[in-house]
């Protein structure tokens, strides 16, 4: 139809599909995608197939299971050129611990971890020892 003809990228296509078959049974969820000090090649990437709804904080409702592992699949492929920089993706799983399932590449790393049914993130705070031997 003309919506599938105007789409500006090839997810896009498969995104209708997905969406026409597969709604209302709870495989289409929103899924978030938040970056750091990414190229310009990332964010474009990014708001061809997601919308920007502020710098560096992309939301793509109602994507299927396999047009989100693409996103991901493309942006981990590319993320070796990246220098400083930083991506998590997030969406709604039930299965999981805390309702939401979260992928995250580069830095800071993060250490997820679960605590009484709640996804929380653990790090190494640097300098502590230091801090610690400082203190009377």
């Amino acid at each position: 139809g003309v919506i599938e003809d105007n789409l500006p990228h090839s997810f896009s296509r498969d995104y209708l599909s997905a969406s026409r078959h597969q709604e209302g049974v709870g495989y289409l969820t929103l899924t978030v995608v938040v970056t750091r000090n990414v190229s310009e090649r990332i964010r474009g990437f990014l708001a061809s197939s997601m919308l920007e709804v502020a710098p560096g904080v992309y939301s793509g409702s109602r994507l299927s299971p396999a047009v989100r592992d693409r996103i991901w699949d493309v942006l981990n492929d590319w993320f070796s050129a990246e220098v400083d920089a930083g991506i998590v993706m997030l969406w709604y799983e039930p299965r999981m611990p805390g309702g939401q399932q979260v992928r995250v590449r580069g830095s800071p790393p993060l250490d997820l971890v679960e605590l009484d049914g709640i996804v929380l993130t653990r790090q190494e705070l640097l300098g502590v020892r230091g801090l610690r031997e400082a203190l009377p």
